[in-house]
């Protein structure tokens, strides 16, 4: 799948799949990994390798995130491996914490399935199943028990040529034998083989001239007929691209369903989370009136 490396092609002997409701893990590969894309970042997300079903269904390709040179857990030294150990545990912990949530939510019945599926993503056959690809630790059959070792067929760098071995020294050999002298009836033998010879070429050439000899009108001469062309080959069956596209489609649809759960139990943590809003005070009763004193009455400049 482009650049990417394949890691490992895992068969149906060896490795037993983990899966919920009777739907392995590695056909909603595409949902959990998004998912935990979404949530978690890259690291989580390119810790478990992509897994393509091959088209005649023997076997499943798993194919790193990243490019870069690869290198299995076998061949790593002591410290390597503590340090690759180190940095899967702490990205599956992320991985089995976020299933954990999404199993417990209250939202909708898809989500609770997609964290029981990342709490199962986070189990792998064994350490054979790691990898450093530029770096950095890929998973490759997450979701799968060990059954047997004999369902494991790794891409194996291709063997050393073996140099030929040079050929032993021939011993010489004894001084060839004399032949001896040709037999007196040599020339009789040669002349019956040059007749004979001659006997052959007399036969086919007659053989061959009985064709344009007349033919007796009489004679029922019966034609062969030219067989007829075979029948072309009737067209592919389309059956196959057309139920691997189907495939395809119902793997979009399902991983839009679960980036859909995943949004809608995200959306109501966070309106949990929120605080309501307090209603506005009312404004406070305006003052009682004052009553004003009534005017001084007027006074009659006329009177004392």
């Amino acid at each position: 799948m482009g650049d990417r490396p394949t890691l490992i092609l895992t068969t149906r002997l060896g490795v037993r799949p983990l899966g919920v409701r009777g739907d392995a893990l590695h056909n909603v590969a595409g949902q959990l990994l998004a998912v935990i894309r979404r949530r978690l970042g890259d690291g989580p997300a390119d810790l478990l390798a992509e897994p393509q079903l091959r088209e005649g269904g023997d076997g499943i390709d798993w194919y790193a995130a990243r490019s870069g040179d690869v290198r299995r857990f076998a061949d790593l030294n002591e410290s390597e491996r503590a340090a690759a150990l180190e940095t899967v545990e702490t990205r599956l912990t992320a991985i089995r914490s976020l299933g954990a949530v999404l199993t417990e939510s209250t939202g909708s019945e898809e989500a609770r399935l997609i964290g029981r599926s990342l709490e199962l993503a986070t189990a792998r056959p064994s350490d054979d199943f790691i990898f450093l690809v530029d770096g950095e630790p890929v998973i490759a059959a997450w979701g799968y028990e060990a059954d047997a070792v004999a369902g494991l067929a790794a891409f194996a760098p291709p063997p050393v040529p073996v140099p030929a071995r040079p050929a032993p020294a021939v011993m010489a050999s004894a001084p060839a034998a004399v032949l001896p002298a040709r037999l007196a009836w040599a020339p009789w033998l040669s002349a019956l083989l040059f007749g004979l010879l001659l006997l052959l070429l007399l036969l086919i050439t007659s053989w061959l001239l009985r064709t344009c000899a007349p033919v007796d009108p009489s004679l029922n001469i019966a034609t062969l007929e030219t067989p007829a062309p075979p029948a072309p080959e009737p067209p592919p069956d389309p059956t196959p691209l057309l139920k691997a596209s189907l495939d395809s489609e119902e793997a979009d649809q399902n991983k839009l369903r679960a980036e859909l759960a995943a949004l809608e139990t995200e959306l109501k943590d966070k309106v949990a989370q929120c605080k309501p809003i307090e209603p506005p005070k009312p404004p406070p009763p305006p003052p009682p009136p004052v009553a004003k004193a009534p005017p001084p009455p007027l006074r009659d400049p006329s009177m004392p």
